[in-house]
């Protein structure tokens, strides 16, 4: 898992907090099938243990260059190094006469600080206060270094204009506008940005950040996301090269429900409707699709008049569901999951089961997964097994649930509880 770390500075507010959290979920959203491979966690001076030590543990120090990083506080305590948004603060406005927070101090220190440690860690510092700029009329919003952005709130007052600034330095630490992509401007003071002519607005550009938050609403009232197409691929190009990430098509049971997202890509029903236009064609069933759908929206309909519907709102978000030859609700079967596991194969990813399915449902993709060929789907969020999951199956799930699991009980990591 990696792990995303929102540090905020003392007296940032619950609400830009949450809109912190939302951003983060929303630009992992835009990447379904790596979403489960990161955590979102807060982090607030408050309920830190070791920020401080007393002037005694000070005084029982080594006098050596760690020890000359301790800050002394106003009553009497001495700042640890590295442990507290207090203490990076007060290094990135040493020397300040009006103690702005310079930007690229507070980042590179934190930034390196990630780098010694062999962190892969994501670290955002939020801190309250403007940064300091050259001159009065520039506002720096926030700034990207290695693993850590930074970003202000009281500059990013607006909650439209914080997200998509948060956003946006996301985009940096995923490397949107690397140097060998097409469609990027460079400038010795700002950095690498978009330049996408055929998506102008994309939230990685760098015409005026003052605009971001009204091209940001814009975006999302068109259903489109907030970035471009160009800057989709680069991104997932880094995630893929990440030994922390795991690709995985999450699976639910069909609903009619599932949230439309926005899409960057027009096509991207093209390798669903592919897939299931093969299963169907392979077993002399008939493929039905309702292109209408803002979702993708199928059946594979048997010559027995049984059927497997599949809704999917991006293309590493599936749900699947069956009715017999009378049109009674019923679960999918064996061979179908054994389907899905080959799509998600296709897909060079793992399977991740959502959270409401039922056990018999559960039970039948866990098979496939520990029965794929070559070697068995690695899975998250998979049921424990355990007796009282056993018995809310039905017997012939039961006994072959049991033997896929005997069978692979050598292979690292077949599966995995919650």
């Amino acid at each position: 898992m990696k792990r995303i770390i929102i540090h905020s500075q003392n007296g940032i507010s619950p609400l830009m907090k949450k809109a912190a959290e939302d951003a983060a979920r929303e630009f992992l959203e835009m990447f379904p099938e790596y979403k489960n491979s990161f955590t979102i966690e807060h982090r607030d001076d408050e309920h830190l243990t070791h920020k401080k030590i007393s002037q005694a543990e000070y005084d029982a120090l080594p006098d050596d260059n760690y020890k000359k990083l301790f800050v002394k506080t106003a009553d009497g305590h001495w700042l640890v190094p590295y442990e507290s948004m207090e203490w990076f603060v007060s290094q990135a406005t040493e020397g300040s006469a009006d103690k702005k927070i310079d930007a690229d101090k507070l980042t590179r220190l934190r930034s390196d600080y990630l780098k010694e440690q062999n962190s892969s860690d994501i670290v955002i510092n939020l801190v309250k206060e403007k940064f300091r700029t050259d001159t009065p009329k520039e506002t720096l919003y926030g700034l990207t270094i290695g693993n850590c952005f930074s970003i202000s709130a009281e500059a990013c007052a607006d909650e439209d204009l914080f997200k998509a600034i948060f956003i946006h330095e996301s985009g940096h630490i995923f490397n949107a506008t690397h140097s060998g992509r097409a469609n990027i401007i460079e400038d010795a003071k700002k950095g690498v940005h978009c330049k996408n002519p055929s998506d102008p607005l994309c939230l990685m550009g760098d015409d005026n950040y003052d605009l971001l938050a009204q091209e940001y609403k814009q975006r999302r009232s068109l259903g489109k996301s907030p970035f471009c197409n160009d800057c989709i691929a680069a991104i997932r190009e880094c995630m893929a090269n990440m030994p922390d990430l795991t690709k995985e098509v999450i699976t639910e049971e069909f609903s009619l429900s599932l949230p439309v997202e926005p899409h960057n890509d027009k096509e991207w029903k093209r390798d669903l409707r592919a897939f299931y236009q093969s299963v169907a064609q392979r077993d002399g069933f008939t493929y039905k699709e309702d292109r209408r759908a803002e979702n993708y929206l199928a059946k594979v309909v048997r010559t027995d008049g049984s059927s497997l519907s599949i809704e999917a709102n991006n293309e590493y978000h599936v749900a699947l569901g069956a009715t017999d030859k009378d049109g009674a609700e019923d679960t999918p079967s064996l061979k179908d999951m054994k389907d899905l596991v080959k799509y998600a194969q296709s897909k060079n990813s793992g399977m991740s089961f959502g959270k409401d399915n039922n056990p018999e449902f559960n039970a039948r993709l866990m098979i496939a997964c520990l029965e794929a060929k070559p070697i068995p789907l690695k899975m998250r969020n998979n049921p424990k097994v355990d007796d009282v999951f056993l018995n809310k199956l039905s017997l012939e799930t039961r006994n072959h649930l049991k033997r896929a699991l005997s069978t692979r009980q050598n292979v690292p990591i077949p599966y995995r509880g919650r």
